[in-house]
Order: structure tokens, then sequence, then C-alpha cells
């Protein structure tokens, strides 16, 4: 036990050094951002493709070098954290495009962000993507671009923090392309859930909070949208979600 106990302290030492000369913002905020990774490894199939570091690949629906945000912010700190562990290597793919950032480079959806070969935006266009139902409207989104990265990416993990204007249906784009690969989802808000921008309050009765999803309670919300629709999204994703290995609230 003293061997193991001096070895933890020697570890812990090593690390806030690294997240020190890294810039995050404090060596207790790079611990707690990768607990989540560290308490599922057990997850983990026992082969990573035969790289030394299993690789664990981020998807956000923006990147704060476009437009900061608390959930982009979030996986961007959780990539470098991971970035100084001796057992993975992070990936992290953010959607980008108007009106945040410029439109995509003609023949590719993919851009790498600076210099860093394990970040990439992915363009798409407002008009590409369905509000109400989260999802493309292109499928070949899926079925060539999304397919491509994720083929060449190989990631033993897939840990993503937001789908919007990526959509629901990268989920089982994963699940068919690596079967026994794990999917994490972080829901930042109740999105895939809630019309009401994820934030699970009624429209009509002051703001109170909403306990459950309904095809009455969400149509007494969005009466203008088609009957029901807004229930079937939710379970639209619910489906999607029997997919996920962990979701995260």
């Amino acid at each position: 036990m003293a061997k193991y106990e001096q070895y933890v302290t020697e570890r812990d030492l090593e690390l806030k050094e690294a997240h020190e000369r890294l810039g995050l913002p404090s060596y207790r905020l790079g611990h707690a951002l990768t607990w989540p990774l560290r308490r599922m490894k057990k997850l983990f199939v026992s082969s990573s493709n035969g790289r030394a570091k299993k690789r664990v690949l981020y998807i956000c629906h923006n990147h704060p070098s476009v437009s900061p945000g608390g959930a982009e912010i979030y996986a961007l700190e959780l990539y470098e954290a991971v970035r100084q562990s001796d057992e993975f290597e992070p990936w992290l793919l953010a959607r980008s495009g108007q009106p945040d950032s410029a439109q995509m480079r003609p023949g590719t959806r993919l851009s790498m962000v600076g210099d860093d070969p394990n970040q990439y935006l992915f363009f798409n266009d407002l008009s590409e993507f369905d509000f109400f139902y989260g999802t493309a409207v292109d499928q070949s989104i899926y079925t060539n671009n999304l397919r491509e990265f994720l083929s060449a990416c190989q990631p033993d993990i897939v840990h993503i923090q937001h789908t919007h204007l990526l959509g629901y249906d990268v989920l089982p784009l994963i699940k068919q392309l690596f079967p026994t690969t794990p999917i994490v989802y972080t829901l930042h808000e109740y999105l895939p859930i809630c019309h009401q921008s994820g934030q699970m309050t009624r429209t009509t009765l002051g703001n109170e909070n909403c306990l459950e999803a309904s095809p009455r309670r969400c149509n007494e919300c969005f009466p203008k949208t088609v009957h029901s629709g807004t229930f079937l999204v939710s379970r639209s994703f619910s489906s999607a979600k029997s997919i996920l290995t962990r979701a995260i609230c």
C-alpha cells in the first residue's frame, strides 16, 4: 500500500505540472474533467487497433475558436486534459459553418483546427439541417462525409457533447461502423427531448417545469406544429438512446 500511495502522489504531481504547463484553469478542473473517462475504463474492449493509446473521439456542435459557449469550452478543455494522459489519445470533431464562420472550402467538409492534427471542423449549412426533427436534410452527410471521417479516425470510444446541427442520425452511424465501441452522450440540456430550447419548461403555464413529454403536453406547448410532432421527435431520440452505452446529465 505504501508503494501504491507513493506512486499516486508522484503521478498526481506529474499531472499537475502538465496541466499547469498547458494553461488549464486549474489542476482540479482537469482532474474533474477526466473523471468520467477514468471511471469508464471498464467499458473498453481489450483491442485498440494495435495502437499504444486508446483513441477517444469527442463530437460537439461547435468549436470555441469559432464561437465560445459553455459546452464548446467544456469539450475543448476535456480534450486538452485527456491529451496529457498516458492511456488515451483524444480527437475532437466540431461542427462549423454559417452564421458563425465562413463557408466550407470547395470539395471538402473537413478542415483541421490550426496545426493540431487531432482537431477538425465539419462544415454544413443551416439550410441542410432540419431543426425540428434534428437531422440532416441531405443524408449524404452521414453516408459519405461523416462515414469517411469516422472510418479514418477508428475511435475506441465516442463521447458526444452535442448533436445539434449534426443530427441524431450520427448515433446509429457510429454504431453501424463500430458495433463494440462505447458511445457516451452528455446532455448539456434536454434539446433532444424538448422543443422549448431543451429547457423542459412549459410555454403556456408561466414556464413551469415539465416533468414528462406526452403527445398532449407537447402539443399544448406548440399547437402550431404538426400535431404530436414534438413528442415524436422525443420518441425518435429515445430509439437512438438505446444505442448509447451511457448518458450523462
